[in-house]
């Protein structure tokens, strides 16, 4: 068959190509909508009831403190698993919270509890380096440390984004930063900044200074890697 080039319906290709584009992405807003709803209904009408203050609390001040006979000097305390001295926000000098914030997430303060901008410099560094990782913001971190969900999936993943995003709705930036520093990894059974601050220190978490703070900071990424005494 004699087949030229001038014989084809140009103007209609033209019409076909564009209708196929706009086709395309209608369709992908579409999607992108149904996925917004979706997230939306699971962070607002969603199960949240592992996510209440008392929940939370329950599983990160675990422990009896046992004092003097003065009700005052402490001389230990009862834990199951994990040993922690609970400290409120208002007890941490402003420098250790804005060194563990510059330390763990610098963006804390702007995202919704998901932080895309890191997921995706995370996923580029992945695909260079071949080991995928990281991404999480502080609370994120949170969600995993309440929830006590440490396997790797996917759907894991997923589950812990709404849960993040519910905790944002929850409570304000300070809550989830006391949660946070009551919860991270010191040593042995220890957890959280007050025993960081008696472990490292020998001091209360009010006491610590600049460099102290920044030593504690820097060493949420790896305390076993960065145990001075180890």
């Amino acid at each position: 068959m004699d087949f030229r080039m001038r014989d084809v319906d140009w103007p209609r290709v033209r019409r076909i190509t564009g209708w196929t584009v706009v086709a395309g992405v209608a369709g992908a807003i579409a999607a992108a909508v149904g996925v917004g709803v979706v997230i939306y209904a699971m962070v607002y009408f969603g199960d949240d009831s592992s996510l209440k203050k008392s929940t939370i609390l329950a599983r990160i001040n675990e422990e009896t403190s046992i004092f003097c006979e003065d009700g005052v000097t402490p001389i230990g305390s009862f834990f199951t698993n994990e040993h922690r001295r609970y400290v409120t926000i208002d007890e941490l000098p402003a420098h250790t919270i804005n060194a563990l914030v510059a330390a763990e997430d610098k963006n804390f303060f702007k995202h919704n509890g998901v932080d895309p901008t890191a997921i995706f410099k995370a996923f580029l560094d992945g695909l260079k380096s071949g080991h995928f990782r990281g991404g999480s913001t502080l609370t994120q971190q949170t969600v995993k440390n309440i929830l006590d969900r440490w396997e790797y999936s996917l759907q894991r993943k997923v589950r812990e984004a709404i849960a993040s995003l519910q905790l944002e709705r929850l409570y304000s930036k300070k809550q989830i930063l006391e949660f946070y520093f009551n919860q991270f990894h010191v040593s042995g059974n220890g957890s959280g900044i007050g025993i960081a601050a008696k472990y490292y220190f020998n001091k209360e978490v009010r006491d610590l200074n600049l460099i102290e703070s920044a030593f504690i900071a820097g060493s949420v990424k790896g305390p076993s890697k960065y145990d001075p005494f180890i």
